[in-house]
């Protein structure tokens, strides 16, 4: 059977995050809290970023047609009457009109450990002066049923953008899972075709 006759899986993609996400003085200071007793699974932060992802939304693209009212002359009274509606694509530059933006969402973990790694990480990026020190890139792999990878999707010179709020209660006693949502601006997406998938 033809593979791509096959409903999709949303499960199988792969996002992790480059350790230069994670700037070295962060990277230390909670590497000696995460060995900390050796208590912890996850000995490096970034495994605690990339283990807490659940997931991805790229945005769709759209506004990519203008529409135009169409008028004609009536020959028996002479008026000009609106004859309709005709669609056109849009003049604008593709890449003015689409939203580079991804949206990466977080699990909370004990301690809230993914959160705070990650908010600290945001002061810090926003606090650099030059481009050339963010993030090259951020890549986003599709799998196939097997793991493999099918293709990357790149994306180029990615900005920490966002972070959600964090709401501490006294009244939120029991433990649940859940998240919070990190934005990620970029400033190309590309896609790379795997030769031996």
């Amino acid at each position: 059977m033809n593979s791509l006759s096959l409903n999709p899986r949303f499960d199988i993609f792969r996002l992790n995050f480059p350790k230069e996400l994670i700037p070295n003085e962060i990277y230390e200071k909670w590497s000696k809290l995460l060995n900390k007793n050796n208590k912890n699974v996850f000995r490096e932060p970034i495994d605690v970023i990339n283990e807490c992802i659940q997931t991805i939304e790229i945005p769709g693209v759209s506004d990519g047609v203008v529409e135009q009212t169409q008028a004609m002359r009536n020959t028996q009274t002479g008026r000009v009457e609106p004859l309709g509606k005709v669609s056109y694509r849009t003049t604008q530059n593709p890449l003015n009109i689409i939203t580079n933006k991804i949206t990466v969402t977080f699990r909370h973990m004990y301690g809230f450990y993914s959160y705070f790694l990650l908010m600290e990480c945001w002061y810090y990026h926003h606090s650099k002066t030059t481009l050339d020190e963010f993030t090259p890139f951020i890549v986003i792999d599709i799998l196939d049923e097997e793991g493999h990878a099918l293709y990357h999707i790149k994306l180029s010179h990615p900005i920490f953008e966002s972070l959600d709020s964090l709401s501490l209660s006294f009244n939120k006693v029991d433990r649940s899972a859940e998240t919070f949502n990190c934005t990620f601006a970029y400033s190309d997406l590309d896609f790379d075709i795997l030769d031996e998938a």
